[in-house]
């Protein structure tokens, strides 16, 4: 008797579209964008501010003050444009194509 495996049932949202036309493919890609333009913003705001003072929320205690790092406020620019350009390009999900594709060119042939 020949032993036979299948593979269980892909739960629905798991790839594949739902009745609301997202997917879980779709779902990752629009997280990862978030991360990405957050990245962005908080690099963009370490390149204007120097330091921040925290205040304790309960008022006992005394303020710290927080300085980031030089290298900081470029490496998160950096790595959030990456994201945002890597889940805007990367095939895949529900997501359009950025690009149109063009009718062929039926102008001059090359020689």
């Amino acid at each position: 008797m020949p032993i036979t495996t299948t593979s269980p049932p892909v739960p629905k949202g798991m790839g594949e579209p739902t009745e609301g036309g997202f997917s879980a493919i779709s779902m990752w890609r629009s997280a990862f964008l978030a991360a990405g333009i957050f990245g962005c913003v908080i690099g963009a705001e370490l390149l204007i501010v120097d330091a921040v003072t925290l205040l304790p929320l309960d008022g006992a205690g005394a303020p710290r003050n927080v300085t980031a790092p030089d290298w900081a406020p470029w490496s998160l620019l950096s790595a959030g444009a990456v994201t945002i350009m890597h889940c805007l390009t990367a095939g895949g999900g529900s997501a359009p194509p950025l690009k149109k594709q063009l009718p062929p060119h039926h102008g001059f042939h090359g020689g």
